[in-house]
């Protein structure tokens, strides 16, 4: 399950936090952030360039994904970071996911990353492997 909350809650501990930055936002004033966090981001090269991420194992994991410039951060922007998180966190086999936005984020940049979360878990299952035993074939 992801959890959608506002850049300002922070719940609980989650299995994967999942915190969406602009480029150069700097990641201790971040949700879930903190020094260890940034300096981790920094050493690795993660500035929070569009369609970048940054991972962090530890209790609890953080996946940053970058949104590039506020000012040119788009709703595809926002889908596409929604679908990497998805995915990551099916990857990761998080059982509860928060998904953490920018202070100044917009109820249509949410929905859009929320449509990009859809879209990176949907699997196309139809026609893939055996029919089962009592299958009726095909009229």
């Amino acid at each position: 399950m992801i959890r959608i909350v506002p850049g300002s809650t922070r719940p609980a501990k989650p299995s994967l936090a999942i915190v969406l930055v602009y480029e150069g936002a700097a990641l201790e004033k971040a949700p879930y952030g903190d020094a260890a966090l940034a300096t981790h981001a920094k050493a690795d090269g993660f500035k929070g360039e569009k369609e970048k991420s940054f991972y962090l194992p530890g209790n609890p994991r953080r996946l940053v994904l970058g949104l590039g410039a506020e000012k040119t951060a788009d709703l595809e922007a926002y889908r596409r970071a929604g679908l990497t998180a998805a995915r990551r966190a099916r990857e990761l086999k998080v059982e509860e996911a928060v998904l953490s936005f920018p202070a100044s984020a917009k109820k249509e940049q949410a929905g859009a990353a929320a449509e990009g979360a859809w879209l990176g878990l949907y699997q196309y299952k139809e026609g893939k492997g055996k029919p089962a035993a009592d299958a009726k074939p095909g009229v």
